[in-house]
This record gives C-alpha cells, structure tokens and sequence, in this order.
C-alpha cells in the first residue's frame, strides 16, 4: 500500500513529548549542538565525534534545524511523537524516559510508540510487555480475548557493518589526507570506493591517494590490490581559488567534506533567526568524499535477521505479528528495493518462522511533494505466513492492512494520470482522498 498522510497542524510546543523526554535535557542538547557547530573544527576523529555527536539524537536534530534554517521542513518526528503520545495517554512503556533520551535506542522506541498508537487509533487495547530476563514481545493486543494477539516491533539498523566501518575509516581517512593536502597545496577533489573499509588500511590508502595527486591532474586508480578505487581531479593550482558556488555543487554523499579558505568579509554565519553564508572565492579548494557501494542484497540480509530475531519473541500461543521498519535512506532506495524485500521476505515465511502469523513491512518517512506541502509518506506490505502455528485472523483491522488509517492526519493516495486531455485535473494536486 503507498499512501500520503497530511498531519494535522499542532498549536503547541510538544507538550506531552517535552514532558516525558524532559524540557531540560531536551533543550540542553540542542543548545549544546548549536555550541559545537560554531567552534571551528579540524575534522579530527575525535572533533567530528564530539561535534556531530551533539545531533545524533532525531528528534535534538529536527529542532537544530528548524533553529538555525528558515526553511526547514518542521519537525515532523516530534509532532508525530506528540500526537502518539497524546493517543496513548499513560499506556506507554516503563522504561520509555529513558530510551526516548538514549540516541541508539530513539528511532527504535518511535517506532513501537507509532505502531502501538496506531493499533489504539482503530480501536484495539494495548497491554505492553517487559522483557523481565527473557525476550518477550513489546506488546499484546486485546488481551484477554479471542482476537488477541502479540506484536514485535523491528527497525533496521541503517549502519550496518559495512557502513559501521566506512564510518570509522572515513573519520580517519579525511583527517590523514587533508593535512599533507594543505602542505603541499594539493587542492583536488577526492572521491574513494570500496566494498569493504579497512581501519588498518587507512595509512596505505592516504599514501597511495598522494602519490597519485603529486603525479597527474585527473585520472582513477586501484589502490591497495584493488580493494580501493580512487578518483580525483585537480580544482585549483597551489593557493589558488575556486567561486564557492562552484564548490558547493561537488556533492558530499553520506561522508564528505568541502573544505577551503574564505575572507571573513565574504561570509555571514548562519543565526537562529535564518543567516546564510554569502558567496565569494574559496582559497584552496578540496573536496573529499567516501563512496559507499549500494547493495540491496545487504539492506535485504538486515530484514531478515531482523524478522529472525523478532520471530524468537513472539509468543507460541497467540498469533504474532512483526512490524519491520525497512529504514530506508532515500525515496530511491525505497524505490528499487522495496519489492525486493517483499519478495525475500515472503519467501523466507514459506520456510520458517512459524511464530509470526503475518509480517508488516513500513517505509514511513517524513516529505515535501512539489507543491512544498509536507506529508508522510506511507508504504506498508502485509505478508501473511502460509503456515502459521496460530494464523492471523481475517479480516484484521490492524496498522498496515490495506483500509487501516492508522496515523492521525488526512490519507491520500498517489494521484493517478490522467488517461486522455478530456479528464479534470484531480482535486488534490498530490493524491487523492482514501475511502473508508
């Protein structure tokens, strides 16, 4: 199912969230992330860490944005989290302060929180579970009654171990690199690839990389027997310039820097009220990017140990669900790979995992359509288990079923094309409403 949601608009300041997370640690981070970003830093390991750190946190990063850019799209984890825990009133986890406040542990109690209020949305009773020393589900449904059932909720972790070591080689890659960089005025654009980010191979690469730039201009070279692909080209000659518009249009990716020297006249450092930096020539231009491969294969192997994993908690008497938040970091690679991960997942149900009567695949992130309106955008796959130990029964009005409007807010679906001149533009330019 593809559907948009347009969420109700919140006259508040996220009382409810602010009450369970804390105003005070919530507003401490995000003055602390607003600190670290006006210091200067020298992109060591150890000053990357400190200063992007202070963000890590989702919802800590929405109200940094909102603070320091005019046209920031919101902060749509928060008013979801606000109307969720406005849903569920005091049927909430035990530990929730905590998690909510724990970086990793965050998007995952979201997650639960969405579902959990989504299940209370279409009328069904949430009993949530500790794990009291042995995995348990995070929730049953209609306790007590012939409809009952338990629910496991799962997000993916984006980093998995290939992004876990390119995070930790790149952090030391830019730092090795731009040094010598600055010394012998190497100013070039950088781009490394590689299907496997070696920490032990960071001193090799950085001395290979140079090498190359002190002898050609352009070119592309295998590095470390071919573990490595490199790519670079030169921007400017030693302490030359290069307009900063120019600059700002090499892409950084997921990991990159584009570092140079500006006059201080020629640029405005950005305010809480909506400053931006003015254009003027960059002095020693260089950009450094790590590439990551994309591998849908990898994104497909984190579902399914995740769905393993969950399987193992729900409970043998009951029908189980597992709701499985695929994560994914684009609407590019929810796109192509989103079938895909149907189609293993289904496939794996037809061999295992009798415990999950059905699985619920989400893609649910926040948007803006081309009209600039925000939205959530809503994918959801129902995959039922051929042969489950307790089936799910039918129907089963439940967060992911084709009817189920489950998140508060106005459901569209994708606008259809027109078939020919003579058919009216439709009401909604980006979709059209849901039928009960």
């Amino acid at each position: 199912m593809r559907a948009f949601v347009v969420p109700p608009t919140l006259p508040n300041d996220h009382p409810k969230t602010r009450s369970v997370i804390g105003d005070d640690w919530l507003d401490r981070r995000v003055n602390a992330a607003w600190r670290a970003m006006q210091q200067r830093n020298n992109l060591s390991p150890s000053a990357i860490g400190m200063t992007f750190g202070k963000l890590a946190h989702p919802l800590v990063a929405e109200l940094y944005a909102l603070a320091v850019n005019s046209d920031a799209l919101g902060t749509p984890q928060l008013d979801l989290l606000e109307l969720d825990l406005t849903k569920l009133g005091s049927k909430v986890p035990d530990d929730l302060h905590g998690r909510l406040r724990n970086d990793e542990e965050s998007t995952k109690v979201i997650h639960e929180l969405r579902i959990a209020a989504g299940l209370n949305r279409l009328g069904h009773r949430i009993t949530w579970l500790s794990d009291e020393g042995a995995k348990r589900p995070e929730l049953i449904v209609d306790a007590d009654s012939d409809s009952a059932i338990s629910v496991e909720c799962k997000k993916r972790d984006r980093n998995d171990g290939y992004e876990a070591q390119a995070d930790k080689f790149w952090n030391h890659f830019q730092y090795g690199l731009r040094q010598p960089m600055d010394e012998g005025g190497l100013n070039f654009w950088v781009k490394l690839t590689a299907r496997e980010f070696r920490l032990r191979d960071v001193d090799l690469i950085v001395r290979q990389t140079l090498e190359e730039l002190h002898s050609n201009d352009h070119g592309s070279a295998l590095l470390s027997n071919g573990r490595y692909h490199l790519e670079y080209l030169r921007l400017a000659d030693a302490h030359g310039s290069l307009p900063s518009e120019i600059l700002a249009l090499i892409p950084r990716g997921v990991y990159g820097v584009n570092h140079g020297e500006v006059n201080a006249s020629d640029v405005t450092i950005p305010t809480r009220e909506g400053g931006a930096f003015s254009r003027g020539p960059v002095m020693n231009p260089r950009a450094i990017r790590l590439e990551l491969t994309d591998d849908p294969n990898r994104r497909i192997r984190g579902v399914l140990r995740s769905l393993k994993t969950a399987a193992r908690q729900l409970l043998p008497d009951l029908p189980g669900v597992v709701y499985i938040d695929l994560s994914f970091r684009s609407y590019d690679e929810e796109t192509s790979d989103f079938d895909s991960v149907v189609e293993a997942v289904t496939s794996e149900l037809k061999r295992a995992h009798r415990r999950a009567s059905a699985v619920v695949l989400t893609a649910i992130e926040p948007t803006r359509l081309m009209d600039g309106f925000p939205v959530w955008s809503v994918r959801t796959a129902l995959i039922r288990h051929p042969d489950a130990l307790n089936p799910l029964p039918e129907p089963s009005d439940i967060p992911g079923e084709e009817s189920s409007r489950w998140l508060p807010g106005q459901w569209l679906r994708p606008k259809t094309p027109a078939s020919g001149p003579e058919d009216p533009a439709p009401l909604y330019p980006w979709g059209e409403p849901v039928e009960p």
